[in-house]
């Protein structure tokens, strides 16, 4: 995807996220220790995701950015495949697993096509409004 700018984020404490923030590669911008509110920036910013199935997933969402899903804990694997069946994401299965970087691939020229894209982010934002804490709130 050389017509790509890629983003990405890493912990900057790990021994690959060193690494990658030591290396100056065309069109890929690394980035570490970002503020919640830096985060949202950067995902406001952004086309489509790739991303571990954690709890970043519902910020994608709640903002609408269309994403391609890696599961990385056994905790993670529910979340993955029901982003996947709302239309949300594309899950690629367990991290290390066969063919997981031919997958995200796959599913990236997928959403080169803007009318997907779209439609998975009305849905990302459907599933995520934002408004849990404040009806948690009310109901207590």
């Amino acid at each position: 995807f050389p017509q790509c700018e890629l983003c990405v984020v890493v912990d900057p404490q790990s021994p690959s996220g060193k690494k990658l923030l030591s290396m100056d590669l065309k069109n890929v911008k690394i980035f570490g220790n970002l503020s919640a509110e830096e985060m949202k920036k950067l995902m406001l910013e952004c086309d489509v995701a790739v991303s571990a199935g954690g709890q970043t997933t519902y910020e994608l969402a709640r903002v609408g950015v269309p994403s391609v899903l890696i599961a990385v804990a056994e905790n993670q694997l529910l979340n993955c495949k029901g982003w996947q069946e709302a239309g949300f994401a594309y899950y690629v299965g367990f991290a290390g697993s066969e063919n997981t970087l031919r997958k995200i691939i796959e599913h990236l020229k997928k959403l080169e096509d803007e009318k997907i894209r779209s439609k998975m982010s009305k849905i990302g934002r459907k599933y995520v409004d934002g408004q849990g804490a404040r009806r948690v709130v009310k109901e207590v």
